[in-house]
């Protein structure tokens, strides 16, 4: 039958996960702007999933209002609305 006989588009390969040996940039260690960090992806060396952890105390107190020990005693799935809010995310 005609169904059989056309192929599926082959699916684009998942993407390769970042791993630490990727990362241009350390969370934690390397400190970069607000406005940078919006705009960087793994492609710029940095772990897209923890971009609050390139700030500085100053940025990420101005991003969540809050300071980083309240920000980490928070429900996973409100850390992560807040960084959706700030544009982290």
């Amino acid at each position: 039958s005609l169904r059989a006989s056309v192929a599926a588009p082959a699916a684009a390969p998942p993407p390769r996960p970042v791993v630490a040996a990727d990362l241009t940039f350390k969370p934690g260690k390397d400190v970069l702007p607000l406005e940078k960090i919006k705009t960087m992806t793994a492609d710029d060396g940095v772990d897209p999933a923890a971009k609050e952890a390139y700030l500085s105390d100053v940025d990420f107190e101005a991003a969540f209002s809050m300071p980083r020990p309240a920000f980490a005693a928070l429900p996973a799935w409100k850390r992560l609305r807040a960084k959706k809010d700030a544009g982290l995310f």
